[in-house]
């Protein structure tokens, strides 16, 4: 099933997928389904099939034509299409199999062309009906072509019949012989519009009795208001308005083509119940995207943000880590924000900020810059919750949290924290230096009554460098020059070996290990300066250290992220090995990371400068959010 899978394409998938949000991912091809495996989970995963592939090869052996193209077994192709949230077949015959393979969510999306119909053709001078076939140079195509022209040339000469078969597409290449032998099949040879094609015959034919997917060539046909006679197998996933698009046999459809040689004046019902086909395979095709779109929609992850209007226009202290909030959200949700009060000049610069990354309401009055800003109006949370899904719901001051209590809405708020009960958050002395703080919780109890517990905390990343280097030489001052190092569980290999290193190097007093995976009570070697923290407690412990360089190798998802984010836009070095990763394939299909002497390399040169000098992923004196984005996409496996 993977056979067709191209390495360079997973590396960047790899990358681009965590680089930015998706709403969902769509797959063309079950040869490519293995994409699906590298989208996030918040990414809805589509398959759109377009073909069967299992039993394919059998297919084409049965009528002697050699394997070709791309085929698999059933089992192969269940493990696929089980890769996908959504499956969408072509044809609703297709899409009754893929049913049978899983219990996936199939949806029949049909292929549908825009109608263009073409002026009246004039008759031919000689007075034959130019019966058109088109098609590709491939071994299926000739096959049914091969057999429905050697059925019809008998009889158009049986019968006398003012017929000329005229071809066109790469197909002609494998029939030039037989236009030679006789005069009843015209060559066109490939066209550069296919508009060309279809203005120089009176009808459309299409044997297909036997192939899979959905003919492309029927709905061009259709488009073009062509009269079409087609196969039934051909016509299978096309709504059907006449009896001649859904023929039985090649024998049929011969006598159709005789018929109407003789009696040109059914063209023009032909005609017109073709076009009615394409009109209602448009409508078809339109509500099937509805579906596929609507379960997109319904997969939406929403964060809400409420906050009061007037406390937005004047402390923009608030409005900056608003702000900062949610753009950081943005990179994994969509986010609202529902200002209770109305809008008015002094929130243009607020709106314009999160133009980019968010989507505004307002409960009161909007002027008409807000309207021009694509601000919209609602009555309050309630209805925003009605007419919207949400995941998790923001609050600067909670209001109509019966609401919540009632949906189990996870919430958020931003405040002074002095004025929020600590039940269940760490304490940290980041909060208890700046006193504002984000942190994540539940409405519980009843409607009327309701409570407000914390679960989570973590800090803002729109503080300002002034609050932020005030707060580092308070927390820090007197601490022994440390070098912490923050990590999540699968980089503990190498966060270890960075320990080693700094360790040996002796540049530093101590060395703080933190994070997922980290052992506390772990026993130290004779001379070591490593000390080990979970990040679950022993705060008080951790900031006795005076860090003078953080290595982060924790994504902003973890626990312990809360160690690398109090020191963005300090003065303190920050060094993000992620920024280095060249991420390469072996021979054998795995990583091999970062070369190991670039990061060894980059490693000492980074602790003996303590960020004096440029080095690549050093940060310093700046909040750079593109570096909090960088941390989702790499996880640094490609190091150990």
């Amino acid at each position: 099933m993977d056979e067709w899978w191209d390495p360079t394409l997973e590396s960047f998938l790899s990358w681009y997928l965590n680089a930015r949000r998706f709403d969902a991912l769509l797959v063309n091809y079950l040869y490519l389904s293995k994409a699906l495996t590298l989208r996030p989970p918040s990414c809805l995963g589509i398959l759109d099939t377009h073909d069967r592939f299992a039993g394919r090869r059998n297919m084409l052996s049965s009528i002697g034509i050699p394997p070709e193209f791309f085929h698999t077994t059933e089992d192969e192709e269940r493990a696929g299409i089980q890769r996908a949230d959504i499956v969408v077949a072509i044809k609703e015959q297709e899409q009754k199999y893929f049913e049978s393979l899983s219990g996936n969510n199939v949806v029949t999306v049909p292929f549908a062309e825009p109608t263009r119909l073409l002026p009246s053709l004039a008759p031919d001078a000689a007075g034959y009906l130019r019966i058109g076939l088109l098609g590709a140079r491939n071994n299926l195509n000739f096959y049914n072509m091969r057999r429905f022209l050697d059925l019809a040339v008998n009889k158009v000469r049986g019968h006398m019949a003012p017929i000329k078969f005229v071809l066109a597409g790469t197909m002609c290449r494998d029939f030039a012989q037989l236009s030679v032998d006789n005069g009843i099949v015209e060559l066109m040879g490939p066209v550069d519009d296919i508009a060309d094609f279809y203005n120089a015959v009176d009808v459309v034919a299409v044997p297909m009795e036997v192939s899979s997917g959905q003919k492309i060539k029927i709905g061009e046909a259709l488009a073009f208001g062509v009269p079409l006679i087609s196969h039934a197998h051909a016509f299978e996933g096309y709504v059907s308005s006449h009896n001649l698009q859904t023929c039985r046999s090649f024998e049929q459809m011969v006598e159709a083509c005789v018929e109407l040689s003789f009696d040109r004046d059914r063209l023009r019902g032909l005609a017109s119940a073709c076009h009615r086909s394409a009109v209602a395979q448009i409508t078809a095709a339109e509500r099937a995207l509805d579906v596929v779109i609507g379960k997109v929609e319904k997969n939406y992850s929403r964060e809400v943000i409420c906050v009061d209007a007037e406390r937005v226009a004047t402390d923009s202290f608030l409005s900056g880590h608003l702000l900062s909030l949610a753009h950081l959200i943005s990179t994994f949700s969509k986010v609202v924000f529902l200002f209770d009060g109305d809008l008015g000049p002094a929130h243009s610069s607020f709106l314009t900020e999160s133009r980019a990354f968010a989507q505004c309401f307002a409960t009161g009055q909007i002027n008409d810059f807000a309207h021009a800003e694509g601000v919209g109006q609602l009555s309050g949370l309630n209805q925003l919750l009605l007419e919207h899904s949400a995941t998790r719901v923001w609050l600067y001051d909670p209001v109509e949290t019966n609401e919540l209590v009632r949906k189990e809405i996870p919430v958020g708020t931003v405040r002074h924290l002095s004025n929020i009960a600590w039940t269940g958050v760490p304490a940290t002395g980041l909060v208890g230096s700046l006193g504002l703080d984000f942190v994540i919780g539940k409405a519980t109890g009843n409607p009327e009554r309701p409570d407000f517990h914390i679960v989570e905390s973590f800090p803002s990343q729109g503080m300002d460098n002034e609050k932020s280097e005030a707060f580092v030489r308070q927390a820090f001052a007197s601490g022994p020059p440390s070098a912490w190092i923050v990590t999540s569980r699968q980089n503990k290999a190498l966060a270890q070996t960075f320990a080693y290193m700094l360790n040996q190097e002796r540049c530093f007093e101590r060395v703080l290990l933190i994070g997922g995976g980290v052992t506390e009570d772990q026993p130290q070697s004779n001379g070591s300066r490593v000390l080990r923290f979970s990040g679950r407690k022993h705060d008080k412990e951790i900031f006795r250290s005076r860090p003078e360089l953080v290595i982060d190798l924790v994504s902003r998802s973890d626990p312990s992220y809360l160690y690398v984010a109090m020191f963005e836009g300090t003065d303190i070095a920050l060094w993000r090995p992620a920024l280095l990763t060249e991420t390469r394939k072996q021979s054998d299909g795995t990583n091999s990371g970062c070369p190991l002497a670039t990061l060894v390399g980059a490693f000492l040169d980074v602790t003996r400068s303590r960020g004096q000098s440029p080095t690549k992923g050093l940060v310093t004196s700046s909040l750079d959010l593109s570096f909090l984005y960088n941390r989702l996409v790499h996880t640094y496996s490609g190091f150990v």
